[in-house]
């Protein structure tokens, strides 16, 4: 059974970064990085879901935006 590596941050968030950006496909992205394309989708929802709290004043309570 292949064994699971630990794929530092930065990586992730370049893959991820370029995965939205849609230059390369999912498939080339993961060749590049060899990682599964799972893993990659994986941290483009990450991104997408957190990024905006990187945006957020620090003591700011969330609140929860509605959707149509």
């Amino acid at each position: 059974m292949k064994r699971t590596t630990s794929i530092p941050g930065s990586i992730q968030f370049k893959a991820a970064l370029e995965l939205i950006k849609g230059e390369k496909t999912l498939v080339e992205l993961s060749r590049e990085y060899g990682v599964h394309p799972n893993t990659l989708l994986k941290g483009k929802l990450t991104l997408l879901e957190k990024g905006v709290e990187l945006f957020e004043p620090p003591n700011k309570e969330r609140i929860p935006e509605a959707h149509s």
